[in-house]
C-alpha cells in the first residue's frame, strides 16, 4: 500500500529534533522575568502555558522549511515522550498552515 501512494513513512521526534522546549520554572530568575516582559513577542521562541506551566519553544532553524518539503516525499508522524496536550500543542505550531 505504501509503494502505491508513493510516499515512504517518516517518523519525527518532536523533542531536541524539531524544537526545544523547557519548563521556564527552571531558569534563572533573571532569565525568567526578561522572558515574561517579552511574552510571545520574542523572535528567539514563544512561551505557551499548558497544565498550569509556562514553557519557552524554539524551533530548529528552517524547520518549516524541512517539513514542507519533506511533506512532498513522505507521509510525517510525530512522537514524544510528552503528554497528548504537548504533542498536540507542538504539532499545532510546527504545522505548515
Amino acid at each position: 500500500m505504501v509503494y502505491r501512494q508513493k510516499k515512504l513513512h517518516l517518523v519525527l521526534d518532536l523533542d531536541h529534533t524539531l524544537l526545544h522546549a523547557v519548563d521556564i520554572d527552571i531558569l534563572a530568575s533573571k532569565d525568567r522575568e526578561y522572558l515574561m516582559k517579552l511574552g510571545s513577542s520574542s523572535s528567539d521562541g514563544d512561551l505557551f502555558k499548558m497544565a498550569g506551566e509556562l514553557f519557552l519553544v524554539k524551533l530548529r532553524p528552517y524547520i518549516r522549511k524541512f517539513l514542507k518539503e519533506a511533506s512532498k516525499m513522505y507521509e510525517i508522524y510525530l512522537c514524544t515522550t510528552g503528554i497528548r496536550s504537548y504533542a498536540v500543542m507542538m504539532a499545532k505550531l510546527l504545522d505548515l498552515k
